[in-house]
């Protein structure tokens, strides 16, 4: 692969993994003998870099499995773009059936400031910014903003584009801009619970609204679709924990069919401040 591996072994088990920055990587697993079992690159198929390529290898090897040893090649929104660019999401253009469906109530905020955190290609913005909302766009990836505001250029009018601001900005490292207050902010399936309280104790304005999507741990045997490890979905009662103290006005954990025929299973929550 080009990369030479010298780093020592380390214990391949799932607290040490978790800890692991989610950066792109090369690496090679063994069991206790030093009989390398796989040699594998994390890239754009993993969500969270070599965190979630070495969880598939400790699910497939199981106990045989003991050590590892990595290199990382890039970060965390080097992997973001390299999925974009080369073309994930761009057949989702439908916005969240979340948003749609509670449009009236949307319309009813006083405001009209609003932010889509994790934005990806900007489906849920540019609905938002249709309906009147002034948008602020948020993605780890610059490759990914870029894409978004062509989308929006293309999908909407001129007034309705001027609408939404774009911004390359990794939210799990650093807070919303300073000062910035929302009348409804949007986390649609994107799991981050830190980032989620934050926003609601600092950015969000009283009266205001945050809309909450995740894809949900699922026990059943139907085929669902979204991220294969629980790690990147959210237990039952999470998402009302997450807004202790909120006037909830709408949730649901359940199956749900997408607008392009998938099912996933979900965790939906409304709440005003």
């Amino acid at each position: 692969m080009g990369i030479r591996l010298s780093k020592p072994w380390e214990s391949l088990d799932p607290l040490t993994v978790a800890a692991l920055p989610a950066q792109l990587g090369v690496y090679q697993v063994a069991d206790d003998d030093g009989n390398v079992l796989s040699v594998g690159y994390a890239g754009a198929k993993h969500p969270f870099g070599l965190r979630s390529a070495l969880e598939q290898e400790i699910e497939f090897h199981g106990a045989e499995a003991t050590h590892f040893r990595y290199e990382f090649t890039s970060n965390y929104r080097s992997r973001w773009d390299e999925r974009y660019g080369s073309g994930a999401y761009a057949d989702r253009s439908h916005p969240s059936t979340y948003l749609v469906e509670n449009k009236s109530l949307l319309l009813k905020l006083a405001g009209r400031a609003a932010a889509d955190l994790a934005c990806g290609r900007g489906r849920n913005a540019r609905y938002l910014a249709a309906l009147g909302f002034e948008v602020d766009g948020f993605d780890v990836s610059p490759v990914g903003i870029d894409l978004a505001a062509d989308d929006s250029r293309r999908h909407l009018s001129d007034e309705a584009s001027a609408r939404v601001s774009w911004f390359a900005r990794d939210l799990l490292e650093s807070a919303l801009p300073d000062g910035a207050q929302y009348d409804l902010i949007l986390m649609i399936r994107f799991v981050a619970p830190d980032l989620l309280a934050d926003v609601v104790k600092i950015n969000l304005r009283s009266g205001g609204l945050i809309v909450v999507e995740e894809h949900l741990v699922w026990p059943g045997s139907e085929q669902i679709t979204g991220p294969e490890s629980n790690r990147f979905r959210v237990a039952p009662g999470t998402l009302g924990m997450s807004v202790a103290g909120m006037q909830v006005i709408h949730s649901h954990e359940g199956l749900v069919t997408d607008p392009d025929g998938a099912q996933a299973a979900v965790a939906r929550i409304i709440a005003r401040r």
